[in-house]
């Protein structure tokens, strides 16, 4: 039953993330852009960072649970996603 739940829980998650990218690319916040593809890039930009254990903190240099990491990756994953899907470059921030 709990993974019942779970699986749920990320299904909702998941819908209500293609619907937000599927809202923007209609009204032009977001570039044309393949719905899926970008769901599970999205996830994976997410995910990966705290999944990524001990490789990912020799590729940081540091723990990747500090409260320092973690904010830095909010940031940047934000930041990131936010340029993929506005089409921008990283040089064009507006």
């Amino acid at each position: 039953e709990l993974l019942e739940t779970a699986d749920r829980a990320l299904l909702d998650l998941v819908s209500a993330l293609t619907t937000l990218m599927a809202e923007g690319v209609e009204d032009g916040t977001f570039c044309d852009l393949s719905l899926p593809d970008a769901t599970q890039t999205v996830i994976g930009a997410v995910v990966f960072h705290f999944a990524s254990g001990e490789t990912g903190e020799r590729i940081l240099g540091e723990p990747i649970f500090s409260d320092e990491s973690i904010a830095r990756r909010k940031r940047e994953v934000t930041a990131f996603i936010h340029r993929a899907l506005a089409g921008r470059s990283a040089s064009d921030p507006s």
